[in-house]
């Protein structure tokens, strides 16, 4: 990778990412060319820096507490959990126009309050940078409006969770440096099911010792992290290509992992045990479960009434 980097940083042209990404023109699927090395620094600037991913942090305690809130009213019965944590739609142009619908109107709303309140200091959004980017036209290659909507787009153990936050009615994103075991099981799940089969090369299992076990102890006092820079583990990929939406994913997963196990018990439906679970994945764009994920959650820390 040190030395071949720009030999993975192609992609390749493929009907159905032409569709989803507005021509290939978001961060992901976009040619290796100017035009992604800018549109890769801006993101890096102004929509994926550390001090924009911890603006959305409000935002994402709320969904996992909607989540959460949802789970909780079928206390006791069989969910889909695979359903709940992401929904899947089959019909890729239909959605495609409905988010592109969306998208219009929320760039028409920041066009028309750019307008009404210009010289006015309030905070901006990312809609809003991008758009004051696109307005003041100082970029090798100028910005179209698909050009910005195709980048809003793209844009421990169960006790130990339970004592860390005792009392606190729910996890904080602000605690949960806190939970080691937590992030090394993220660790350890992003090692036996990296998410985007684009993002090559993979792990090499020669690499690990019984590679095929989940075991998130070995990352307990481990150096190895996901950013790039150990070959072994590089589930976002690495280099020029390498996944730009990391700091914004890892944050939401911890959350959302560390609440399920704060609030929740969770069994298995009767008659199946933990080694019927079939793990078989499909491969498209991302890698998922071929089947979903059916659990019954038991309450232990019910969410605090509003």
């Amino acid at each position: 990778m040190k030395t071949d980097d720009v030999s993975f940083a192609q992609r390749p042209n493929i009907l159905v990412t032409s569709i989803v990404s507005y021509g290939s023109t978001n961060i992901g699927f976009a040619p290796y060319s100017d035009y992604w090395r800018q549109v890769r620094k801006l993101c890096a600037t102004e929509l994926l820096s550390a001090k924009r991913v911890k603006s959305f942090q409000l935002i994402r305690e709320e969904e996992v507490s909607n989540v959460i809130k949802r789970i909780a009213s079928h206390s006791g019965s069989t969910i889909n959990l695979s359903e709940e944590i992401s929904s899947v739609t089959s019909k890729l142009e239909k959605l495609h126009e409905r988010v592109d619908r969306i998208l219009q109107n929320i760039v028409k709303e920041h066009k028309e309050s750019m307008t009404t309140k210009r010289g006015k200091l309030e905070a901006e959004d990312l809609v809003d940078t991008f758009l004051k980017i696109q307005e003041d036209g100082d970029l090798k290659f100028p910005l179209t409006e698909n050009n910005v909507k195709a980048v809003i787009l793209s844009d421990g153990k169960g006790t130990r969770v339970r004592r860390e936050f005792a009392g606190k009615g729910t996890v904080e994103e602000s605690g949960i440096h806190e939970l080691k075991f937590i992030k090394a099981v993220v660790k350890e799940t992003l090692r036996l099911h990296p998410p985007a089969p684009l993002l090559l090369p993979r792990e090499y299992p020669d690499s690990w010792t019984e590679p095929e076990r989940f075991n998130p102890e070995r990352f307990l006092d481990s150096w190895l992290d996901y950013k790039g820079t150990d070959f072994e583990f590089i589930p976002f990929g690495a280099g020029r290509r390498m996944c730009p939406d990391m700091s914004f994913a890892i944050p939401s997963v911890e959350l959302s992992l560390a609440n399920f196990i704060y609030h929740f018990d969770w069994k298995l439906p009767t008659g199946i045990k933990p080694e019927d679970l079939d793990m078989t994945e499909i491969i498209s764009l991302s890698v998922r479960r071929k089947q979903n994920l059916h659990l019954i959650p038991i309450p232990y820390n019910p969410f605090p009434a509003e």
